[in-house]
């Protein structure tokens, strides 16, 4: 208990027991007479203690406590540190606050740098938190750490060695080797920390890929790595088309070409669905299968849901897709938790929260590990690589329907109602 209520009948007991409390947790840290004053001569927050001198008095009050109120921030969440100790103490008492405060580990090196972005150094750090009024942002300063990692994966692992070769020649890395250096590094980290690494698992490598190799630094994303590294092969612009096209342009097009369709149950409850906002998944019922494979076939083929309370280690054993999918994972189809693009057996954690946003990392994950799409699907994906992110336009082999309905949905004029 941290917390008690003011003015309840169990109150004063409860004050003297934390006082009385306190007073034996710390009784090897002062005289004897203290402790024994602390639990003979207290009642809730009143002292009553008489001494033969002034002087006894004196000495037994002891120095007065000078305390420091910082006000810090790690990652954006801010926080107050109270510091009683001063000189060189101080700095060590503000990492061990830092440390228990946001759950750091308790080796972590950290920076501090003053409102005006100055690192503060050690030998400062008393004098500026006795001055009051002083902000501190924390970083962390573990990129040293990071790159030693990365450049052990890569020493220790076939074709390693070539990529660390290859980057301190050019200063920077073909389109294969970049797959390669992805293919290892995530392999090492299935293999070290399971299907299902933690975040600070993947920032930890992600951060030592940065360090070891500075130009792969993406500088419009912190984390993830296939929209890095979809972006360093196509750039940033190719990178956001999709994002930034579906809602003001694609959707309303394909929405209405596909109104012009031979109607089925299966199309209005697409349509149904593609028209309510709000709404990620719904069911897909099955129907018969037919030659040419259906909308229900093509839609499990890229998106398969799994219940939050089901053991995502089960699915990945039982699944026979050798192509990349989604996994949308949640209580029930129309409220997704979590997406995750499904490859190989490995499941890589999607940064969007959207389904929209999660098939962009689907899409992308097939340039950054080098797969090809699923054969059934390769008019559909062909049609999003041209027609979307504008990749190998008039280079690749399209189907008459892919060069039609494109044309249908550039000509189309989109009307937008403020």
């Amino acid at each position: 208990m941290t917390v008690h209520l003011f003015g309840a009948v169990s109150s004063p007991s409860c004050a003297c027991y934390a006082l009385r409390k306190t007073a034996e947790d710390n009784q090897n840290s002062f005289p004897a007479e203290v402790t024994d004053t602390v639990k003979q001569k207290f009642y809730m927050d009143d002292c009553l203690k008489s001494l033969p001198s002034e002087e006894e008095a004196v000495e037994m009050q002891g120095e007065p406590v000078h305390q420091s109120i910082v006000s810090c921030a790690w990652r954006g969440q801010p926080s107050f540190i109270s510091l009683l100790e001063s000189g060189m103490d101080a700095e060590l008492e503000f990492y061990t606050r830092i440390i228990e405060r946001f759950c750091l580990p308790p080796d972590a090196k950290l920076v501090y740098k003053d409102a005006t972005g100055t690192e503060v150094d050690e030998d400062i750090f008393s004098d500026l938190v006795s001055q009051g009024n002083v902000t501190l942002s924390v970083f962390s300063n573990d990129g040293e750490k990071c790159k030693g990692l990365i450049e052990d994966v890569l020493g220790t692992s076939s074709g390693g060695e070539e990529v660390l070769q290859e980057y301190h020649t050019t200063q920077t890395l073909t389109d294969a080797t970049r797959r390669k250096l992805v293919n290892i590094i995530v392999a090492h980290m299935i293999d070290k920390h399971g299907q299902l690494p933690s975040k600070a698992v993947r920032e930890e490598y992600a951060l030592g890929i940065v360090t070891v190799f500075p130009s792969l630094k993406d500088p419009y994303s912190k984390k993830g790595y296939i929209n890095q590294h979809f972006t360093l092969l196509f750039e940033e612009e190719v990178s956001n088309l999709l994002l930034q096209k579906w809602d003001p342009f694609f959707r309303v097009n394909v929405i209405k070409e596909a109104k012009r369709l031979t109607p089925t149950p299966e199309l209005r409850r697409m349509l149904q669905a593609a028209e309510s906002p709000g709404s990620e998944l719904d069911e897909a019922p099955r129907g018969p299968r037919f030659p040419k494979i259906s909308a229900s076939d093509a839609v499990e083929r890229l998106v398969v849901f799994h219940k939050s309370c089901c053991s995502l280690e089960e699915h990945l054993q039982s699944q026979q897709n050798q192509q990349p999918y989604l996994l949308a994972v949640g209580r029930q189809k129309r409220k997704i938790d979590n997406f995750y693009v499904s490859i190989d057996k490995h499941l890589i954690p999607c940064q969007a929260t959207r389904s929209i946003g999660a098939f962009d990392e689907l899409f992308k994950a097939h340039f950054v590990f080098n797969v090809s799409y699923d054969g059934a699907l390769v008019n559909f994906y062909t049609f999003l690589q041209t027609t979307v992110y504008n990749i190998d336009m008039g280079k690749m082999k399209e189907s008459p329907r892919v060069r039609d309905l494109r044309a249908k949905l550039l000509n189309q004029e989109v009307v937008v109602t403020i």
